[in-house]
């Protein structure tokens, strides 16, 4: 293995200082589906918590409708969070919503939601700033979220040296 440094100047000589051949990054974290953390009564500003917390950014939250949105909402809901963001199921009609640092700037119309990742509580909007949810029983729904990290999950170099479960071909 070799470095040459062909052109241009540095502040501080470049230093390798581990090279760590068949390693992979891992993470401590439980996924989670389909997680129903309870039912919209319509009312304002209405927060759920999930099951597990930290959560950790990359979840899906979803909404079951009563009916499809009107084309030019599916049209915005596909582009903000992708081709499957609205399903139907044996369940009903569930349209994915979006994460949102705050409801500044988010209209009554605007499926959105605010995420707290330590505490794994969801807010929805007041109706002014940001989409009420349609009452529903067990109509919100974590449908994809992983939990975990911190410190119960860090090991030393060296110390994990058997797997949990085989893996065909890998000794």
């Amino acid at each position: 293995l070799r470095a040459v440094w062909e052109r241009g100047d540095y502040e501080i000589e470049p230093l390798i200082v581990g090279i760590l051949p068949n390693t992979v990054t891992a993470t401590q974290a439980a996924t989670v589906r389909n997680e129903i953390p309870g039912s919209s009564s319509g009312g304002e500003s209405q927060v759920f918590t999930a099951a597990r917390s930290p959560v950790l950014p990359g979840q899906q939250l979803q909404v079951r409708e009563p009916a499809l949105p009107p084309a030019a909402e599916q049209a915005a809901i596909i582009g903000a969070e992708g081709a499957d963001a609205i399903e139907v199921d044996s369940t009903g009609i569930w349209v994915r919503w979006h994460e949102t640092p705050d409801f500044y700037g988010s209209g009554p119309s605007d499926r959105v939601y605010v995420m707290d990742p330590i505490t794994g509580q969801v807010t929805f909007g007041d109706g002014a700033r940001g989409k009420i949810p349609v009452a529903g029983s067990n109509n919100i729904r974590l449908s994809l979220y992983r939990s975990g990290g911190g410190a119960a999950g860090n090991r030393p170099a060296g110390n994990v040296t058997q797997m949990k479960t085989t893996v065909p071909y890998v000794d």
